[in-house]
């Protein structure tokens, strides 16, 4: 009897959501350079690219990659990623201004001329619950 009691404690602790985020980044084209991921707290500093409450600095060896970050407190965060293919650590752009490595945002929003604003961007991370994020790369 007390095995089963044990199991039942062991299956209901292994059930508990946790208050992990999930991160998912799809549409890397190479495995050259990094891919730069910034976690922001704050509209203030959202996307400027060393301003990050949290960054991760990750090989690509696919079209896709995922991250668990799981010592984020409850918040509002926005992310801003990119491609760093030559590894220079900024967002390369062309003559106009347009980006020339892969870039994205959470809620895989875009700005037309501009990178979008941390409302756009923002999702919350609440205590004993997973956040699950896709990011793709445009």
């Amino acid at each position: 009897m007390s095995f089963l009691l044990n199991l039942l404690i062991y299956t209901h602790l292994l059930s508990i959501p946790t208050d992990d985020v999930t991160i998912t980044i799809s549409g890397l084209e190479s495995s050259k350079g990094k891919v730069e991921i910034g976690i922001y707290n704050s509209s203030s500093t959202f996307p400027k690219s060393n301003e990050f409450y949290k960054g991760y600095s990750i090989s690509p060896n696919g079209s896709e990659i995922t991250i668990s970050v799981n010592d984020l407190p409850e918040g509002t965060y926005a992310i801003a990623v990119w491609h760093d293919e030559n590894e220079d650590k900024k967002l390369n752009t062309n003559w106009v201004g347009k980006p020339s490595e892969k870039y994205g945002f959470s809620n895989n929003v875009f700005g037309v001329f501009s990178p979008p604003n941390f409302d756009e961007a923002s999702f919350n991370v609440e205590k004993n619950k997973l956040t699950e994020l896709n990011i793709k790369l445009k």
